[in-house]
């Protein structure tokens, strides 16, 4: 069974998650790293509040993205929302986005834009996992993260 976690992009910054209550519309971000543990210090401080590494903001304020459960071939955790290159059968290279679908077939897909300029707005759909190009029996695929939409919205131009 897959490990069901999130991340959470607020603030122009990727964070881990402690908790999303759905109750009370909120979700505790986690610092990971000095820049957030900063940020978070300082929001807190004028809030009155003594924590350097949780922060509870309003969900409606961040976006919020799923653990697909697998690794990139160099043990990356694999998101909703990252930019994700593959190859297809050892012949081409695509680049697309982790999406989830639910409609037909259910789960996380990469969507691919055709590369055919006379079929704009169209695309591919490739489901996450285990392709037929991966070897072993471990939680990674042959898939590789470059980034995210988020922060690396550069990496699509020219590819949607």
């Amino acid at each position: 069974m897959r490990e069901i976690k999130y991340r959470a992009f607020y603030d122009n910054m990727m964070f881990d998650t402690a908790c999303i209550n759905t109750y009370y519309e909120n979700v505790v971000l986690l610092a990971t790293n000095k820049e957030q543990a900063e940020y978070i210090t300082e929001i807190n401080k004028k809030a009155l509040i003594n924590s350097k590494n949780m922060l509870s903001v309003e969900i409606s304020k961040a976006i919020i993205q799923q653990y697909t459960g697998l690794k990139d071939k160099n043990g990356t955790e694999i998101y909703e929302g990252d930019i994700v290159k593959r190859c297809i059968f050892d012949i081409e290279e695509v680049i697309g986005t982790v999406i989830w679908i639910d409609e037909g077939f259910t789960g996380f897909m990469l969507k691919v834009a055709d590369n055919d300029p006379n079929k704009t707005g169209c695309y591919h759909c490739y489901p996450i996992g285990r392709g037929e190009c991966d070897d072993d029996d471990s939680d990674r695929c042959g898939d590789e993260v470059i980034g995210n939409i988020y922060e690396n919205p550069e990496l699509l131009e020219g590819r949607e």
